[in-house]
């Protein structure tokens, strides 16, 4: 399961498909948010799931995000519906559908990351947002078979050992467009564009690890999953062009800052899992911290697994907030590091920040009540 496994649903207006007339839309509709807090506040998080009164108790950074006034018209919605037209052209004939889409992934976008301000670069966020939930669409219906053969297809692609992907493959079609698409959006150096392609092989390798769990010829164990579950959820190219708006950084500095991400990706994953838990149960979907680790120590005892769900649960929510205190050590590090730095936004911060605005989205969109502590 990728980033995108949990999507705000918003009423907006509506534009049409390049090609198409014009129709006015009202951005009014896309909220815009703000970060109050300099720095973050380490509170509890509460959030009531409908399995036997269980509670998820969360660590989170605080950072206080509140929605602000919408700011004018931008550029983003309107090069986001082309790209995604371009990515997802079955998808153009239900207008109402695929506009609701793309406003929802730039207000995704929007949340996700408050400080970043420029246009370009979340246009190119929210054409990553888009492009992960559109490869994860498509994997999810593939065997595993085909689906291997067309994420390795991708991966020789992107390093550059492939020229062209087959017609037939679009999640290899998918993934080098937007590679493509940043390159000339943000006119990147071409040390640039290759961390583009390192970020998104290595997202394709952990869903290469994943299919692999799924048939049972990696260790059908919680410790194997982690290995490969922050990796899945597709989030370092986001910090790639982070980057782009920063003068170099010193090897130290960009050496913590990945490790930072590593355990973002985590924490988010775990997120993903936790409040995802009674959707995944409902529909039979095994990629899950909980279910994962509940199978490794029942087996196939229902009667256990149902008596052990409260504990294993909690056990999740552990993971969750150890990995959030190596987060925020990380953070402390990097702020030290570079101490002195008067460039906004720093890095890590919007790093950080990812891990309160997902949990905010995630439990937006299942209609969760979180209570902070």
């Amino acid at each position: 399961m990728a980033l995108c496994e949990y999507k705000i649903s918003q009423q907006h207006g509506v534009i049409s498909p390049p090609g198409q007339v014009y129709t006015p839309i009202n951005t009014s509709h896309i909220p815009h948010y703000k970060r109050l807090n300099k720095e973050p506040v380490i509170k509890s998080c509460e959030i009531a799931l409908g399995i036997r009164d269980v509670s998820l108790q969360l660590k989170i950074p605080h950072y206080d995000i509140v929605a602000i006034d919408p700011a004018p018209p931008s550029a983003v919605i309107y090069s986001h519906a082309n790209f995604n037209a371009f990515i997802q052209q079955e998808s153009t004939g239900d207008t109402k559908d695929f506009y609701e889409r793309c406003f929802a992934e730039v207000s995704s976008i929007n949340l996700f990351f408050p400080d970043v301000k420029s246009e370009d670069i979340r246009i190119c966020m929210t054409a990553w947002l888009a492009t992960n939930c559109a490869v994860d669409d498509i994997l999810e219906a593939m065997p595993p078979v085909a689906a291997t053969l067309s994420l390795k297809e991708a991966i020789l692609n992107l390093q550059g050992k492939k020229a062209d992907v087959s017609p037939t493959n679009k999640v290899a079609s998918i993934l080098c467009f937007f590679q493509k698409y940043c390159i000339q959006q943000l006119d990147l150096c071409k040390k640039t564009a290759r961390q583009l392609s390192h970020d998104i092989c290595d997202m394709c390798e952990g869903m290469l690890d994943e299919l692999l769990f799924r048939q049972g010829i990696l260790p059908n164990n919680l410790e194997t999953y982690l290995q490969f579950r922050g990796r899945t959820m597709g989030i370092n190219p986001f910090l790639t062009l982070i980057c782009t708006l920063h003068k170099p950084m010193d090897t130290k500095y960009r050496s913590g800052l990945w490790d930072l991400l590593k355990r973002v990706g985590l924490v988010l994953g775990l997120q993903n899992d936790l409040v995802g838990l009674e959707k995944d149960r409902r529909n039979g979907e095994t990629m899950n911290a909980v279910l994962v680790s509940l199978e490794e120590q029942a087996g196939r005892d229902l009667d256990h697994m149902d008596i052990i769900l409260p504990q294993t649960i909690q056990d999740v929510c552990g993971i969750h907030n150890l990995y959030l205190s190596a987060a925020v050590d990380i953070y402390e590090q990097l702020h030290i590091i570079r101490s002195g730095d008067v460039h906004e936004p720093i890095p890590e911060t919007i790093l950080l920040t990812f891990i309160d605005t997902h949990l905010k989205w995630c439990t937006s969109s299942k209609r969760y009540q979180a209570k902070v502590e």
